[in-house]
């Protein structure tokens, strides 16, 4: 945990959001883990927010990649906001996780 946490500046300073918002969802997922679901959720919702700045810019195809990860982080963060007892929080991010679903096609 203490590693992905001293690798968040050195990704900062070499502009490497990408890899930045994938170290933010892994120390979410070891906060699940811990069950810490509000530093979770905090973690995610960085890497979240870093996912909107990334598709701006991004072609077709890294678009779909970055839809993908967000689907995934949007349904775990709803689950963790669930069990912190923040449904309306919780429910819209399964929303939002539902939209990114129809977006890369992965409705079931």
């Amino acid at each position: 945990m203490e590693s992905f946490k001293a690798a968040i500046p050195y990704l900062e300073a070499s502009n490497n959001i990408g890899a930045q918002a994938l170290t933010l969802a892994a120390i979410g997922e070891v906060q699940i883990k811990l069950k810490q679901d509000g530093r979770a959720v905090e973690a995610f919702q960085q890497a979240l927010d870093i996912s909107e700045h990334l598709l701006k810019n991004a072609s077709e195809e890294d678009t779909l990649t970055i839809l993908r990860h967000r689907e995934k982080l949007s349904f775990i963060t709803a689950q963790a906001y669930e069990r912190l007892g923040s449904l309306s929080q919780s429910v819209s991010t399964y929303l939002a996780a539902a939209a990114d679903s129809r977006k890369t096609g992965n409705v079931q």
